[in-house]
């Protein structure tokens, strides 16, 4: 019976041990949950700097007089491009229909 009395003690204290590493364990995952947030919200907040930056960067490259010159030199570069491709389209065709 004192033997049986010793087991339940050790078993008990073995208990009291392995509930204590349990709310150590909780603990540490809460305060990592909690600076996983911390970091998630830093991240989040940086993002949205950065995003209006770059915001103020596309509005002032779209105010730009050079911009809008490159951009305008584009679009020419472009029509010249397609009236072409068009002209070799159309020849493409002409050639194919003259060999059937």
């Amino acid at each position: 019976c004192k033997q049986a009395l010793l087991q339940v003690q050790l078993c008990e204290e073995l208990i009291a041990e392995e509930q204590q590493k349990l709310e150590t364990a909780k603990a540490d995952a809460k305060r990592l949950a909690e600076d996983d947030q911390a970091a998630k919200l830093k991240l989040l907040s940086d993002r949205t700097q950065v995003t209006e930056e770059l915001e103020k960067v596309l509005i002032a490259l779209s105010d730009n007089d050079e911009m809008r010159e490159i951009q305008s030199e584009h679009e020419a570069e472009k029509g010249r491009v397609m009236a072409e491709s068009m002209k070799l389209q159309e020849e493409l065709q002409s050639v194919e229909l003259q060999e059937q």
